[in-house]
């Protein structure tokens, strides 16, 4: 073997694969190590997944323009059809549990300094039953501020059309939920001298 063969095949006299090519030693003339074709074969059979690519590579491959507003949140704006712009946000992180690979994607439809009336909580409940992907959650910033997000947890190895199909409907949903929250008795929104960025990233701990 040579400097560049990994991952190469390595064949019998009778043109068989029996082995793909690892390594060279160093220590060693003429000594190289393969992993065996049994183990390939235990490997393709077994329950594996692709990794999950950095989210700015499948943003751009989506062609959404984002920008970073905290070290591990992208946001990118969606103009509606209003002329009005609304931002998503993307959890550069990935969360993980066991073999389950899922990053956030959210937007903020409201934020009030009272909690939300019953009529928002009954509404936010009956369109959780109803929602496609995600849901609506309640969440407190350091601030003490209400935060009235549209949550979406995606498979972290989704395509870019997938993300971006995913943003769309995040956007869509919470144009509509800021109508909602409007037009409902509600508690006094907070007035708007935080940006949404700044909002969120209280909530997030920031």
């Amino acid at each position: 073997m040579n400097s560049g063969d990994s991952g190469g095949p390595v064949v019998s006299d009778k043109g068989e694969l029996v082995a793909i090519a690892q390594a060279t030693s160093r220590k060693g003339s003429l000594i190289s190590y393969n992993v065996d074709i049994s183990e390939v074969k235990a490997f393709i059979n077994s329950d594996w997944k692709q990794a999950p690519l950095p989210v700015v590579s499948v943003l751009d491959q989506a062609e959404l323009k984002h920008k970073q507003v905290q070290e591990d949140l992208l946001e990118v704006s969606f103009t509606q059809k209003d002329k009005t712009e609304q931002s998503v946000f993307v959890a550069k992180d990935v969360e993980y549990f066991q073999q389950a690979d899922v990053r956030r994607v959210w937007s903020l439809a409201a934020s009030m300094k009272e909690v939300p009336s019953l009529e928002i909580q009954m509404k936010l409940l009956e369109q959780n039953s109803r929602t496609k992907l995600g849901s609506w959650t309640i969440e407190q910033n350091k601030d003490g501020e209400y935060l009235i997000v549209y949550v979406c947890k995606l498979d972290a190895t989704a395509t870019p059309r997938t993300l971006k199909s995913t943003m769309e409907y995040v956007t869509r949903l919470t144009s509509l939920g800021k109508k909602d929250f409007g037009s409902a008795t509600s508690a006094t929104p907070v007035a708007s001298k935080n940006t949404t960025a700044n909002v969120l990233g209280s909530w997030l701990g920031e």
